[in-house]
């Protein structure tokens, strides 16, 4: 287990928010689209070690398909920090295969741990959050970056993300 976190001016911060379809305490690994690997490979090399967040987002597209993530569209819903790539596994290792069709959408990934977890009712929309830092009405085009993989985050963005996150360690 990676060593607790602290949130103070020169601590943790936000640095990417990766768009999923939920998040469990036991999550251990998160994963992207193929075309989305040297992304990944990119945010590792600069998180890992570090105290550096990525924010978990569930998109409001979520298909309904996926249930249980309705009540979690559209919102932030916890953080998790990227570990080291334990010896003798790659990326390959870490994936996720649609529970919908059992095909592997998501066949690169990394290892990673929840750090901060709130309760369902304290899970926030990002969309007001993304407008208030970036301008009303670039919610549409900043969320369209998501197809991409994880993205980074401005440190205002990033920031306020963490006020709102920061009161909900994961229970260990």
């Amino acid at each position: 287990m990676s060593k607790p976190l602290r949130w103070n001016g020169y601590g943790m911060k936000i640095r990417y928010i990766h768009a999923g379809y939920g998040l469990e305490p036991e999550l251990d690994h998160i994963a992207v689209p193929a075309e989305s690997e040297k992304r990944l490979r990119g945010m590792a090399d600069k998180l890992v070690g570090t105290e550096g967040l990525i924010a978990i987002y569930v998109p409001l597209t979520t298909p309904e398909i996926y249930g249980g993530a309705m009540p979690m569209r559209g919102k932030i819903v916890g953080a998790v920090k990227l570990l080291p790539m334990p010896t003798g596994r790659n990326v390959r290792d870490y994936y996720f295969e649609d529970w919908t069709d059992g095909k592997r959408r998501w066949p690169v990934g990394w290892p990673c741990e929840v750090v901060l977890y709130p309760r369902p009712e304290a899970r926030f929309d990002l969309k007001p959050v993304v407008e208030l830092v970036h301008g009303a009405g670039q919610f549409s085009a900043y969320a369209g970056r998501f197809q991409s993989g994880p993205i980074d985050v401005t440190p205002d963005l990033g920031a306020r993300l963490l006020q709102r996150l920061a009161p909900y360690p994961r229970s260990r």
